[in-house]
């Protein structure tokens, strides 16, 4: 069973859990007029430290899953811990983003989840000719030096769940796909929603 899968089958069998459409972009799809091939709309990226340049990953699938609590958590420490409280410790996120409430405006939970769902082998000819012919490197014939590169890169499925307090702020995300990591409120509105909350639980 995927990641994803079980993401999702976490999200349907809890009870405190709303689970809005989700939004997907999926980057191996093949077009013809892309140059790249599949998966070529992002550049590899580093995905470890700086003393291996050929460690690289590439995001060829993103899906974005919009949920909430059943009953509306306004309170940003109980809206953090309902977020934390979602997955089991074996569904280790690759990222996560705390519910903060900063000047006037409450920045919505996020869990980021990477899963590898292709390999790619890159085969490269590598080719240096010295233009100061004064140089003269270890391993280089007639100021020439040739070699091949083999690149293993992962394409990576990136699925982010942003944590809404209420159904409705849920719905109105439903099918989008993000390039931020943190969805912003508008202050008005999230003080409208406490107290039209608060007013229904008396």
């Amino acid at each position: 069973m995927s990641k994803l899968q079980k993401i999702r089958e976490v999200l349907e069998k809890d009870p405190n859990v709303f689970v809005a459409e989700e939004g997907i972009v999926d980057y191996l799809d093949h077009d013809p007029i892309n140059p790249y091939g599949p998966g070529g709309r992002f550049e590899p990226r580093r995905r470890g430290s700086y003393r291996d340049p050929f460690d690289l990953w590439i995001i060829s699938q993103q899906i974005v899953i919009p949920v909430s609590p059943v009953t509306p958590i306004y309170d940003v420490k109980e809206l953090g811990e309902f977020m934390n409280g979602i997955f089991p410790i074996e569904l280790m996120p690759y990222n996560a983003e705390p519910v903060v409430d900063y000047r006037a405006a409450l920045y919505v939970g996020l869990v980021v989840f990477h899963e590898k769902i292709a390999r790619e082998k890159r085969e490269i000819k590598r080719t240096i000719e010295l233009v100061d012919k004064d140089l003269s490197p270890f391993g280089f014939k007639d100021g020439v030096w040739s070699g091949e590169l083999i690149e293993d890169i992962p394409h990576i499925r990136r699925i982010e769940v942003y944590v809404y307090p209420d159904k409705e702020t849920a719905l109105e995300n439903a099918g989008r796909v993000y390039t931020v990591q943190e969805y912003i409120f508008d202050y008005p509105s999230y003080v409208k929603r406490r107290i039209k909350a608060q007013r229904k639980s008396r």
